[in-house]
């Protein structure tokens, strides 16, 4: 019985190689044998369980290993060889054969390791037939994609190149269009591999249906196709209207159902996986085929983060933007250790105006930026999982300037609200890491309160964060829900969890005296907070009339300038411990 590494298909390649009658194989870089297809091991007479995985040089095959290191050079720059060899057959002694060589590109376009053709040349015109052939599948190979047959990167850089020569020439406009499909990874981890390249592969049809046959589509990754559109004319304006209208087509083409099996059957019924669109409009070879792709792609990521199946053209600030986020992302990194990272902490207060607790706020004291808010660097930090790393600082500095508060007794009630991502609640050992830095800073857990985001809210409870929740209320610690109202609650998971506190989003305290539908809004959250037996914060109070009124309602705690904005710790309490507390009357 075949071994399962005999039998494991690696690749779309390697399945084209099995059902081919050319003698052929692969190798991984160091020359190992990862794939020989059932022509290679009747040629040389060996099962194949004895040819995988060893080294070419101490195999029959020796001399092919032998070639690869005299043009290693040439085959990692992508060319393919072709050479005369012998070969020991396992009985039949030592045989005469043509060896063909290419490079093996993975989806990405960097070079994995080689291909092999050979056959024997018993014969001098079959020699020639068959060389021509094997030069001909080791083109295909080098330069198409095996899934679906469309250009591959490098012959996409070839075609790029000659598409701006000519319209360096002609004057005329082009146009680079980077397309994703929006749910591809999701279809194709619940309904497997087979199943997804069966996708791409429409996929691809429905691509090459929506444009020109002087157009050019091409695969340059998973589920990453690019498209080359030409002779849009030479006015701007015109060639604009073109582009609109191909992408609107291919927006409609890829949005509709995706079937199972080859063929697409004209049903309702079947699996759906819009795509998301960045143009590039270009003319002439001014840009780089890297630089074209490049902003084609960063117009993609732009209609992505607008919530896919939808085309968005790359406009010059989008470059200039992305530049200044790369490097404010490579300063964060270094800000922990260059001490930058503040805490600003601002007054919540009760119905009288007293002072009841803080919430801590981050801050990034930027050396040429200043002071930086969260919302210009926490979506940066959660993109590249620092939100780990500066949250643990975050906790330890919190709950060290909350042991020096319950020290104080003008101050020893206050509660301290820390705000907790979902990328940090979902860490293995965040729970861990929670209870180490109350242990360390020696804090009553009363009095720390954890703000959570409503994205925990938008799938089934996760029975384990449940049970950590459960044991931090159980410890003392208090939990809130921040910016209640602004995102997609499930109210079965929000009855579960062990809450304290409901936080109004500011969004409806600002117009609440006036509107009624803010009014509304915030009566029913009061009411829900009511028949769960929760607290309720008000954010962003800034007016006399809005205190008032959510006073009148019966919020039980208020937050906002009104009562004070953020600041450092030491000058926050000076103010505070300074004042006179406010009259009963408020």
């Amino acid at each position: 019985m075949q071994s399962a590494v005999a039998l494991r298909l690696t690749s779309a390649v390697d399945i084209t190689l099995q059902h081919t009658p050319v003698i052929a194989g692969r190798l991984d870089l160091q020359q190992c044998l990862q794939f020989a297809n059932p022509a290679l091991a009747t040629a040389v007479g060996y099962p194949s369980e004895q040819l995988l995985g060893n080294n070419l040089a101490h195999t029959a095959l020796a001399d092919i290993a032998a070639l690869i290191t005299r043009q290693r050079s040439s085959l990692l720059a992508g060319e393919a060889h072709t050479s005369h060899m012998e070969y020991q057959h396992a009985s039949l002694g030592m045989r005469a054969a043509e060896v063909t060589l290419v490079p093996h590109r993975s989806s990405d376009g960097s070079i994995t390791g080689y291909l092999f053709f050979l056959h024997d040349t018993p014969d001098a015109c079959t020699d020639l037939a068959r060389l021509r052939q094997l030069e001909q599948q080791a083109r295909q190979l080098a330069l198409y994609d095996p899934v679906t047959n469309l250009p591959n990167r490098r012959r996409l850089h070839q075609l790029l190149d000659q598409c701006r020569a000519e319209s360096a020439v002609t004057g005329g406009y082009c146009a680079l269009l980077s397309i994703e499909l929006d749910n591809f990874k999701s279809l194709n981890d619940l309904y497997g591999r087979a199943q997804g390249d069966l996708l791409l592969g429409n996929t691809a049809r429905r691509l090459i249906q929506s444009v020109q046959l002087s157009d050019t589509v091409a695969r340059i990754g998973d589920d990453e196709f690019v498209v080359i559109l030409r002779e849009l004319g030479s006015e701007r304006d015109q060639a604009l209207r073109r582009i609109r209208q191909i992408t609107g087509g291919i927006l409609a083409a890829l949005g509709q159902p995706y079937h199972a099996g080859a063929g697409e059957s004209p049903s309702a019924h079947g699996l759906l996986s819009p795509a998301s669109i960045g143009a590039l409009l270009f003319r002439g070879s001014q840009l780089s085929n890297d630089e074209l792709l490049q902003r084609s792609a960063l117009a993609l990521y732009r209609a992505r983060a607008n919530g896919g199946n939808q085309f968005t053209l790359f406009e010059p600030e989008q470059l200039v933007k992305a530049q200044r986020r790369l490097a404010l992302e490579a300063e964060l990194r270094g800000a922990l250790e260059r001490r930058e990272l503040r805490l600003h902490y601002q007054p919540l207060v009760d119905a009288q105006q007293c002072v009841i607790g803080m919430e801590a706020l981050l801050r990034w004291q930027h050396p040429q930026l200043g002071l930086l808010p969260p919302d210009r660097f926490i979506p940066l930090a959660e993109h590249n999982g620092l939100i780990v790393t500066i949250g643990q600082w975050v906790l330890d500095t919190a709950c060290a300037q909350l042991a020096q508060w319950q020290r104080e007794p003008r101050s020893w009630h206050w509660t301290l609200n820390v705000n907790i991502s979902a990328r940090q609640v979902h860490e293995s050992h965040f729970f861990e890491l929670l209870q180490g830095c109350v242990a360390r800073s020696g804090i009553d857990p009363a009095g720390l309160c954890l703000e959570l985001t409503e994205s925990l809210l938008l799938k089934d409870p996760d029975p384990q964060l449940l049970q950590h929740l459960h044991q931090l209320q159980q410890s003392g610690v208090q939990l809130a829900l921040d910016d209640f109202g602004t995102g997609y609650s499930s109210l079965n998971y929000l009855k579960q969890l062990p809450l304290n506190w409901l936080k109004i989003d500011k969004s409806f305290i600002r117009t609440v005296p006036d509107d009624p539908r803010d009014q509304g809004i915030t009566q029913a959250i009061l009411s829900l907070a009511a028949a769960l037996d929760l607290k309720v914060v008000a954010e962003g109070v800034e007016t006399r009339e809005q205190f008032d009124y959510l006073r009148a309602a019966g919020c039980d705690a208020f937050q906002g300038y009104l009562f004070g904005r953020a600041m450092p710790a030491e000058q926050l309490t000076g103010e505070l411990f300074s004042r006179r507390p406010p009259s009963p009357a408020g």
